[in-house]
């Protein structure tokens, strides 16, 4: 198995729909209620509490699955400890009253739920998975978040995990419960502003030279879509006001223009679901070199028998968010190479 590739993949940010690849608004109406939020408490089920179907780290299975509406659809961030290195897992939202009811459902043959959620995998051998995926608005079975009944209400139904080798055997679930909207936003400030907000020059000064992005617009605009960017401004009133008055707005340094407590914990959490939707928006490598280092590192993928395509979906994702350069520190990764299933030779 590919560990470096399942690091990066688990990362990922997959969609269905009609969305942009940015990460923007997609050409469907927006919803009506955007930053209205649902939450899953995941708690494990009997199988993943004992037996062989608990966790890598001999854990059960648990975590949490927050819903938010975006202007491009519907997000789902999910979290969960316990998982086996070098497992799928597969993710299902079930029309049941509560999670024996979705457990029927599945002892009965219905594995995929009402919905398409691509599998998981674990990062790398920590036994945890952090996952974000975009349900777009133009989606032919799309999701929202609402009081009333409706066969998109992803409220109400249960969620389920379930290791995809047992799939009679579900591991965690729980169900999706309607929680406090966000606040409401504000106009964003200028590009170069909000830039800073969202750590975009700090974060180029941390990669290597034509790795990162210069235009920061795509990122500014994936971090709204995706993460609320625009809710931070009322409470970072302030911290804004002094950057715009800044010669080199998004370069500012925090120790110039300091942040009240309510301010860094919005920026934070913004920045944290912007690494996990957006990084595509803040990585500009140049494309790999055919032949080179990312073609060896697909061919060593494909030789991984069951693992080949979980491995060759993280390849890919190295590729794009860092060409050449990423595909090289996995060569020489030990981590990556102790856990190859069949050992790859670098010539």
């Amino acid at each position: 198995m590919c560990a470096v590739c399942v690091a990066c993949s688990s990362t990922d940010a997959p969609s269905k729909g009609n969305a942009s690849d940015d990460g923007g608004p997609s050409n469907h109406p927006r919803a009506a209620n955007i930053g209205a939020q649902a939450t899953a408490t995941v708690e494990p089920t009997s199988a993943s509490a004992t037996g062989s179907d608990a966790g890598g780290l001999n854990q059960p299975v648990a975590g949490t699955a927050k819903f938010r509406v975006t202007t491009a659809g519907v997000d789902l961030v999910l979290s969960f400890t316990g998982c086996t290195f070098t497992h799928y897992y597969a993710v299902g939202l079930y029309d049941a009253p509560d999670c024996a009811g979705a457990i029927a459902h599945i002892k009965s043959g219905n594995f995929a739920g009402r919905d398409d959620i691509p599998e998981l995998t674990c990062t790398g051998t920590t036994g945890f998975a952090h996952v974000f995926y975009s349900r777009a608005s133009g989606d032919p079975e799309p999701w929202t978040i609402a009081d009333e009944p409706a066969p998109s209400n992803v409220v109400g139904r249960v969620l389920v995990i379930r290791d995809r080798d047992a799939p009679f055997r579900p591991l965690a679930c729980g169900k999706v419960v309607r929680t406090d909207s966000a606040a409401v936003g504000a106009a964003l400030p200028a590009v170069a502003v909000s830039a800073e907000l969202i750590g975009f020059c700090a974060f180029n000064l941390s990669l290597a030279a034509g790795a990162a992005c210069q235009d920061p617009e795509p990122a500014v605009s994936c971090t709204d879509t995706h993460c609320g960017l625009s809710e931070c401004v009322g409470v970072c009133s302030d911290h804004i006001g002094c950057v715009e008055g800044q010669p080199d707005p998004c370069a500012t340094s925090t120790s110039v223009c300091g942040v009240t407590d309510g301010c860094a914990s919005c920026l934070t959490r913004v920045r944290e679901c912007m690494y996990g939707f957006c990084l595509p928006a803040l990585l500009c490598s140049a494309p790999p070199t055919p032949g080179g280092p990312c073609s060896k590192v697909e061919a060593c993928c494909q030789t991984q028998g069951d693992f080949a395509q979980q491995g060759l979906d993280g390849a890919h994702q190295l590729e794009r968010l860092g060409g050449d350069p990423n595909c090289v520190s996995a060569m020489t990764d030990w981590d990556f190479n102790a856990h190859l299933p069949v050992p790859c030779k670098w010539d």
